[in-house]
């Protein structure tokens, strides 16, 4: 009879240890906008985001660029990790942000002349 609340117990820690999650980062949703000199949108219009990683892990960490279109809109919406630097690039413009925990826009503004038709 005694056996078998032990085993309970054993079973309950068991389950309890293995059910620890790796902590997920904090994102924050990040909208950038793409609207030419009128305040039209932009869309299929090529956006680059990068992290800027610290001096001392820079031998250890390397950062990974993403590259994303607009919609129609003109808009990518993207979570990224809170309090953490990023260099978002639209066309030759480039902007640094550290983002916070508030939901962020981040606007560019290009002359559609440049534009490929």
């Amino acid at each position: 009879m005694r056996i078998m609340p032990l085993m309970f117990v054993f079973s309950v820690l068991i389950a309890g240890g293995c059910s620890k999650e790796e902590p997920k980062p904090n994102l924050t949703p990040i909208t950038i906008q793409i609207v030419n000199k009128e305040g039209e949108p932009i869309p299929r219009f090529a956006v680059g985001i990068t992290v800027i990683i610290e001096e001392e892990e820079k031998d250890e960490v390397g950062a990974i660029p993403k590259a994303m279109l607009t919609n129609r809109e003109g808009k990518v919406v993207v979570g990224l990790s809170t309090s953490q630097k990023y260099k978002i690039e639209a066309g030759p413009q480039k902007k640094v942000i550290t983002i916070s925990k508030k939901p962020m826009t981040v606007k560019f503004i290009v002359d559609s002349k440049a534009l490929p038709e």
